[in-house]
């Protein structure tokens, strides 16, 4: 109690100054007299009497200071010195202000945009289940010349065998890359927006609850062409919709094909890139003209393993296969392809 009473005797001190430094002057000089004056009874100079005096007093400026300190806050009173200061040069060169001002505001602004930018992308995890659990696909491919080729994008000929290789272990999931489209509403005029494929398996393999409807399942996506079916997200729901409760049922089209609306997700999900942002999903099997055709690469393969499973298990079966499918690959190059190369080719 008794140091948070002095803090406020000090900050009322600092803030309401009831004395001012001609009075505390007036009161030392008063003081310094009186104390040459019992000097001067024992001394035989004045001179040396004052001497003696403020020898034994201290100095008067270092005792305005001690008594500066002892009657408010010397951090708050050198701070509002600084602010005094700092207005009088801002006023005097008034121009030169509002430049510094104004390129502060614009870096200040440019550093929240980048700061935001990495926290979606790459500090914050995706809002769904588990997401430490959750893994990508990705594998470098040799060529016969010994170049190689990062890639984290595949064509559904490859998906369809890791899904096989990998069905014991892992749920494999089909996680294409968002695009826009066109759509029409009703008899209105068409918008952009963003489609993102998925199989059938994905938004319940991320652990997603529909606010509305259902969401995408496995019988979604078996039939090429089959299932014109639709998923909006949260957001997207209100801006062409009015967030209407009965959406399910309700109908789209995209390039002239009609597409049914079957759920909604829940509200935070805005689709699988962090950053990004999705209107709705569909599944895989829509882009039928994609399906069968080698090297088209237009998604990513994501993966999560299985409860009882370490992902290192996950890893070492797709290793195996991925080494199996280089050395058919192999077994294509030219004849007169060097035996290291080849060798160097399919270990990988």
């Amino acid at each position: 109690m008794r140091t948070l009473r002095e803090l406020l005797l000090r900050l009322v001190g600092s803030v309401r100054k009831t004395r001012t430094d001609a009075d505390l002057q007036e009161e030392l000089r008063s003081h310094l007299e009186l104390a040459s004056e019992d000097e001067a009874r024992s001394a035989s100079q004045p001179s040396e009497a004052a001497r003696r005096a403020r020898v034994r007093s201290g100095g008067l400026a270092q005792a305005m200071d001690a008594l500066r300190d002892q009657r408010g806050l010397p951090w708050l009173d050198a701070l509002r010195a600084d602010v005094v200061f700092g207005w009088r040069q801002v006023m005097r060169h008034r121009i030169a202000s509002l430049a510094a001002v104004l390129s502060l505001g614009l870096a200040m602004g440019a550093a929240l945009a980048a700061f935001r930018l990495v926290d979606a992308v790459l500090l914050r995890p995706l809002p769904v289940a588990d997401p430490s659990r959750l893994f990508v696909i990705t594998a470098t491919f040799r060529d016969a010349d010994g170049s190689g080729d990062f890639r984290d994008d595949f064509d559904y000929p490859t998906y369809r065998r890791y899904v096989a290789r990998a069905d014991k272990y892992a749920d494999v999931m089909l996680v294409g890359s968002a695009f826009r489209r066109k759509v029409v509403i009703g008899s209105g005029g068409s918008e952009t927006t963003v489609q993102q494929f998925v199989s059938g398996n994905a938004l319940a393999t991320l652990g997603l609850q529909p606010a509305i409807g259902r969401l995408l399942d496995a019988t979604d996506d078996v039939v090429p062409d089959g299932h014109p079916v639709a998923v909006l997200t949260h957001d997207y729901w209100p801006p062409p919709f009015g967030a209407d409760p009965g959406i399910v049922g309700r109908t789209f089209r995209i390039a002239g094909r009609v597409y049914t609306i079957v759920g909604v997700t829940s509200r935070g999900f805005s689709g699988t890139e962090p950053g990004a942002i999705t209107d709705f999903f569909v599944p895989s099997m829509m882009n039928a003209e994609a399906l069968n055709a080698i090297g088209w690469s237009w998604f990513r393969i994501w993966l999560r393993p299985k409860a009882d499973v370490a992902p290192t298990q996950v890893l070492t079966v797709l290793q195996a296969g991925f080494r199996a499918d280089q050395a058919e690959r192999a077994k294509k190059f030219e004849a007169d392809t060097p035996k290291a190369r080849v060798e160097a080719f399919w270990s990988e």
